[in-house]
This record gives structure tokens, C-alpha cells and sequence, in this order.
């Protein structure tokens, strides 16, 4: 199954659900809640998508999530939070289960 077949998957539709509804439908690093929203991996473990710990992905929107080209941001690393500079109040309430 290639990476985009898995994204369809409905395991991944429903944790990606669930990450939304626990960022309140709002992108956690500028506050949009008008522009197109996806779940971001902070990290890639290799496991499936839907494997990923809740605490390990976050909304951000469509400007905000890293693109492609940016491959020093897809790095596996433990920076992520401080690249998308996002303050402490946010991330606190972004990982509230």
C-alpha cells in the first residue's frame, strides 16, 4: 500500500479526526480556523500512520505545514515544536486528550 492508499485509509481518517478535534478544528501555530487543515507528523517512526502517538501530530493549516521541498523540517527530530514556534499556551492546549 503506498503512503498516499494509507492516508485514505479509514484508520488514519479516524485518528486524524480525532487530532482535529482535539486542536478545536484550529491550526496550533497561527490560529486559522478558515483555511484548509491537515494533521502534521512531528515525528516518523516508521509504523503506520495511524500508529502514530496523538502527542507526536498536530493541525496546522495549509500555509503553516511544512512543504516537501523543506526537507530539513521532515527530519525525525525532537525540534519540531520550536521550528513551528508555537508558544507554550498553545501547545499545552493542543495536547489536552
Amino acid at each position: 500500500m503506498t503512503y498516499a492508499e494509507k492516508l485514505k485509509d479509514p484508520r488514519w481518517q479516524k485518528k486524524r479526526l480525532k487530532i482535529y478535534e482535539r486542536d478545536d478544528w484550529t491550526c496550533q501555530k497561527c490560529g486559522s480556523t478558515i483555511k484548509t487543515l491537515s494533521v502534521h507528523h512531528l515525528k516518523y517512526d516508521g509504523s503506520e500512520p495511524w500508529e502514530t502517538k496523538d502527542e507526536d501530530l498536530i493541525t496546522l493549516c495549509e500555509n503553516c505545514h511544512p512543504k516537501p521541498e523543506e526537507a530539513s523540517f521532515w527530519e525525525n527530530d525532537e525540534k519540531q515544536w520550536e521550528k513551528l514556534d508555537l508558544d507554550a499556551r498553545r501547545i499545552g492546549k493542543s495536547m489536552r486528550v
